[in-house]
């Protein structure tokens, strides 16, 4: 994708530029927001098209896959996707140390997926404690909910120091944990209050803590957390009849590894596909889990799998279910959304800025109509320019102020964005 901005740049910028420190900030060129019921990028309204990706810290290896097919995802018109300090199932990341520092081996690939996305003009949902099956908690049986505050302090202090803006949290995986969210919210936003928090707690959750006192601390609701007035909510962890494909349909006993991995019926599609549609046109967007995405290494599978993988045209799903079939993925889900919405094009760029309007020209519910460019919630995507960086200068002579002096600013600020690795590929 090709990111544009529009700058206003003073030559006293070039001695920032010559001596880095222009650089150094622009690790956080992207910012996510809320206002009122939208969340933002850059201040401009999107809708969250996403994939739940939360082993991707399971080893460099992954951590790099994902980093290579981002351009192909962003391609279908993913715009966000959610990676996660600790678990998840099966994948048993152990992000937070004893102490509730984070494992800096961890925080490193991290830092890579963050500014990659970053490039891009994507969102990072950073997932924070994972308290169900996984042996990601072990060791940290002892924690308190002082211990808990603090590693989502020090998570959200770790984002700040890095000037991670393009960014929010997941603080606690469905309400799993056994602390109580608001102060896990609180303790984030007392480190830095415009990093958005989300709440992930609701009735059907098994921790502790109130789904009503997490919900009204957060910035804004996801999956188990309330639908409400004045306040996003986005379905973060989106599969077809949750409780059969994350029950019987994957899990089966002794197994260290889920089953039917990434294998839908003809049903499970088309209920993905309106669920999707559906979040899109009544809510703040919608993230697909699967177990494509998020299966584990374990069982010789060697997942997650960070690729489309394929469209699940198996005349039996349940034959053969602990291997891996040849057409197993999600490109099905993949090429509906790119069909409806467009490539994504990021929010700060001058090629359309996602719109969550109800009305636009060119159709009933967004500019371009229901399956144009736009989309059935209104959203402006475009197709990214190639797969390369995507740092672009792009040396616009029609912006004010815009002279020889501020070329050079970009043109330094590339070179030593490349040397630090935040370009598309790195």
């Amino acid at each position: 994708m090709t990111a544009r901005f529009p700058f206003v740049l003073h030559a006293s910028m070039l001695f920032l530029a010559i001596t880095g420190f222009a650089a150094e900030a622009s690790a956080g060129q992207n910012v996510f927001s809320v206002s009122g019921s939208n969340v933002q990028v850059n201040g401009k309204p999107f809708k969250v098209i996403g994939l739940r990706l939360s082993n991707g810290l399971v080893s460099d290896a992954k951590t790099q896959e994902l980093i290579t097919n981002l351009d192909v995802f962003e391609s279908y018109g993913i715009n966000t996707f959610s990676v996660f300090f600790m678990g998840s199932r099966f994948g048993d990341v152990k992000g937070y140390l004893p102490d509730a520092t984070i494992d800096p081996i961890y925080a490193a690939r991290m830092a890579k997926i963050i500014e990659a996305a970053d490039a891009r003009g994507m969102v990072v949902l950073v997932g924070c404690l994972y308290w169900g099956t996984s042996t990601a908690m072990d060791g940290l049986v002892g924690w308190t909910q002082t211990q808990a505050n603090q590693a989502i302090a020090n998570t959200v202090t770790w984002l700040k120091t890095n000037s991670y803006r393009n960014v929010f949290l997941d603080p606690d995986n469905e309400g799993m944990s056994p602390f109580t969210d608001a102060p896990l919210i609180a303790a984030g936003h007392a480190v830095d209050p415009s990093i958005m928090i989300a709440c992930n707690r609701g009735s059907a959750s098994v921790g502790g803590g109130s789904p009503t006192d997490c919900q009204a601390s957060s910035d804004l609701n996801i999956h188990y957390g309330a639908k409400v007035a004045g306040k996003p909510w986005l379905e973060s962890e989106g599969v077809p009849d949750a409780a059969n494909y994350w029950g019987a349909y994957s899990k089966t006993a002794n197994y260290d590894n889920y089953i039917r991995i990434g294998l839908y019926t003809s049903a499970y599609k088309a209920l993905a596909i309106s669920d999707a549609e559906d979040a899109m046109n009544n809510n703040a967007g919608y993230v697909l889990a699967s177990t494509w995405l998020q299966c584990g290494p374990g069982q010789g599978i060697g997942g997650p799998f960070m690729t489309p993988g394929g469209y699940s045209n198996v005349a039996d799903v349940n034959a053969n279910t602990t291997a891996v079939n040849p057409d197993a993925g999600v490109k099905w889900w993949l090429e509906a959304m790119q069909a409806a919405y467009g490539a994504w094009g990021s929010a700060g760029s001058d090629g359309g800025a996602p719109d969550t309007g109800s009305a636009g020209a060119g159709g009933a519910s967004g500019a371009g109509g229901a399956a144009g460019t736009g989309g059935a919630a209104g959203l402006a995507q475009d197709t990214p320019a190639d797969a390369g960086c995507s740092c672009d200068l792009d040396a616009r002579s029609d912006k004010p102020g815009f002279g020889l002096a501020s070329i050079l600013v970009l043109a330094l600020g590339l070179v030593l964005r490349r040397r630090r690795g935040l370009c598309a590929g790195s």
